[in-house]
């Protein structure tokens, strides 16, 4: 694991939004979302240094792009595949909100498939 990644985030300070960062904060180490390992002021940029997701792909790039063929081929599979998506994206929400947020976009390109089994939430709230 990669501690600071070669892209730290950077966000303008015009963009930037405290409580993106505060409910990041809170809800590190919940497996929820990326690792968040520290965040700096530069210039007029605020870094934001965090796991690298690598190989990952957000869910509607999998919809997109191989769901359709999955439907047309094998449905059933690919109404399980569907059904452990959606019991995911439905177990996050309780956990997000028992530490005080609510993620108030949850949508695919937010979130993102890490390895065959585990997904990540962005974009906080």
């Amino acid at each position: 694991m990669k501690i600071f990644p070669l892209y730290p985030l950077p966000i303008p300070l015009s963009a930037f939004r405290v409580e993106e960062i505060q409910a990041w904060v809170d809800l590190n180490g919940t497996g929820i979302c990326p690792k968040l390992y520290l965040f700096h002021l530069e210039g007029n940029n605020v870094l934001i240094h965090m796991e690298i997701l690598e190989k990952a792909i957000t869910l509607r790039d999998i919809t997109d792009k191989h769901m359709e063929k999955f439907w047309s081929e094998k449905p059933e599979p690919a109404k399980l595949f569907s059904l452990y998506i959606l019991h995911y994206l439905l177990d996050t929400v309780p956990k997000m909100h028992d530490k005080g947020w609510a993620h108030k976009d949850l949508h695919g390109k937010c979130t993102f498939n890490v390895v065959p089994s585990a997904y990540k939430v962005v974009y906080f709230p």
